[in-house]
């Protein structure tokens, strides 16, 4: 894992609730970040993986839970068979 700069890929807000919780500064991040307009996320293929993996675990004890990914690139929500409006942001 490679080092961050302070500031970097996070927004003050969160950097405000750190402090307020009384946590350390970040002090590393992935290395494999790909840049998307003004963020960077962990590559499509890997985030794919990662709701896989979740999204497995949270219907073993909650078969009916209805799951959408509100904030995630089309092609992932679409490889996941996620294209639904269930978020909380459309409510």
């Amino acid at each position: 894992m490679g080092v961050i700069p302070h500031n970097l890929e996070k927004n003050s807000q969160l950097d405000m609730w750190r402090q307020r919780w009384g946590l350390n500064e970040m002090e590393w991040g992935p290395e494999n970040l790909t840049p998307d307009g003004t963020h960077r996320h962990l590559p499509a293929p890997q985030r794919v993986e990662i709701y896989q993996i979740v999204s497995k675990a949270i219907h073993q004890d909650f078969p009916q839970a209805r799951i959408s990914l509100c904030k995630e690139t089309h092609d992932v929500r679409k490889a996941l068979m996620l294209c639904n409006a269930d978020c909380n942001c459309l409510r």
